[in-house]
């Protein structure tokens, strides 16, 4: 499967499973039915916009099934459909999204960062929802980068070996020691820590080599310019995240790799908002307050599957 199709696919299981949280709002707020309201006809409009959208919003009903809870109609019971919805959303977020990282050599879960020595005294760090493949050859040593983010310590190796890591996207291949490879939203992003490393995309060109403190973006068309590392781009393996003047849906987006449900952000201003500082990988809801403390926000937990982020 090309990589944009995969994609839409992940976008299109998201928005179903998001549904089900805007549907049950809606019959909490206004009381209102299959029949009416404003969430019901958008969403039989985004039902009517691709074929997809009916059979992913069918499938994920047949899974809450199987778990014999009700898929959200117009109940007169409101709270518990509430949470019902938003456990529903969790569930078809970790079980239709993230199918391959349960067949990986390799995995951590939501909220864990788990550190790995390799056959060949490297070290490997996974963040939290990561997968790889290891393969350690005769002429190589590849970590092929399934989901999330990896921090490579490269260990010199006698036989001459390179060691690479390999996402969709391209290979980065280490030159030195220290670096992070990030795949997320639309491309897969590399940042030196220490040393040097050849990037190169999927689809041929020229080979990019970054220094310590550089990046380059590896994208479905190849690969962009290079650009300054995100501030302490491995301060994650320590649990903590650092931010420099960052959009808050950044931030938002960063967060939401720890925890196991959606985090949800609302309102008109949200995108104005931007945020320096450090906040705890390891303590979402810590994260959230301390936000809140610093910027116009209010925060919302409505289970231990949906938080809103709201202005």
């Amino acid at each position: 499967m090309a990589t944009c199709e995969r994609e839409e696919l992940a976008a299109i299981r998201e928005a179903a499973a998001a549904w089900v949280v805007r549907l049950a709002d809606e019959l909490e707020e206004t009381g209102e039915g299959d029949a009416g309201g404003e969430a019901q006809r958008d969403f039989q409009a985004w039902l009517r916009a691709d074929p997809r959208h009916q059979e992913t919003f069918r499938q994920i009903r047949l899974m809450w099934d199987a778990l014999e809870q009700p898929l959200p109609r117009a109940a007169p019971a409101r709270r518990p459909l509430l949470l019902g919805a938003a456990s529903l959303l969790g569930l078809c977020l970790l079980f239709l999204g993230h199918g391959q990282h349960w067949l990986a050599d390799e995995r951590s879960g939501i909220g864990e960062v788990r550190q790995l020595t390799l056959t060949d005294g490297s070290r490997l760090t996974l963040d939290s929802g990561s997968a790889v493949d290891l393969d350690f050859s005769g002429t190589e040593r590849r970590v092929r980068l399934l989901a999330g983010r990896v921090l490579a310590q490269v260990a010199h190796d006698p036989a001459g070996r390179p060691f690479r890591v390999v996402s969709e996207e391209g290979t980065a291949q280490a030159l030195g020691t220290r670096y992070v490879v990030d795949r997320s939203g639309d491309g897969t992003l590399v940042s030196v820590i220490e040393s040097s490393v050849a990037v190169r995309a999927a689809r041929g060109g020229a080979s990019v080599t970054l220094g310590p403190g550089q990046a380059l973006r590896l994208g479905p068309g190849g690969t962009a310019e290079p650009l300054a590392a995100a501030p302490a781009a491995d301060s994650w393996e320590r649990h903590r995240l650092i931010f420099d003047n960052a959009p808050l849906d950044e931030v938002l987006a960063q967060l939401n790799r720890y925890f196991p449900g959606h985090l949800h952000a609302g309102g008109d201003d949200l995108a104005r908002l931007r945020f320096t500082g450090a906040l705890p990988a390891d303590d979402v809801d810590k994260a959230l307050r301390l936000l809140a403390e610093v910027l116009p926000l209010r925060v919302e937990r409505h289970s231990r599957w949906l938080i809103r982020v709201r202005t």
